[in-house]
């Protein structure tokens, strides 16, 4: 794995290809820039986040439910920072329209 991952239940069930699975995602919303916070790192945590919390809700109000709507509203906030921080740098960002596609 490229990336530290500090949520210590859902660090154990991170593997490779998930990751590279989230890096590709986080490419594909555009490029972003490079300052002293690492907004691709960041956001890549998120989303890998937000899939395993997806792939292991059983129930509305199970905790990978729970910990879901929360990295949903933190990823929003970082994906909005981020993009924020492109346009200061004067960096071009064309961010690709997507739908989230999430499992009942």
């Amino acid at each position: 794995m490229i990336y530290t991952y500090t949520d210590k239940q859902l660090t154990e069930i991170v593997t490779d290809p998930l990751e590279a699975r989230a890096i590709e995602y986080i490419e594909s919303l555009g490029t972003f820039p490079e300052t002293p916070i690492d907004w691709k790192g960041r956001l890549v945590v998120l989303r890998v986040y937000l899939i395993l919390c997806q792939e292991h809700a059983a129930a509305q109000d199970d905790l990978y439910s729970v910990k879901l709507k929360n990295y949903r509203n933190e990823f929003d906030a970082v994906l909005s920072s981020a993009r924020d921080a492109a346009q200061e740098a004067g960096e071009e960002f064309n961010p690709l329209f997507s739908i989230p596609i999430e499992r009942s």
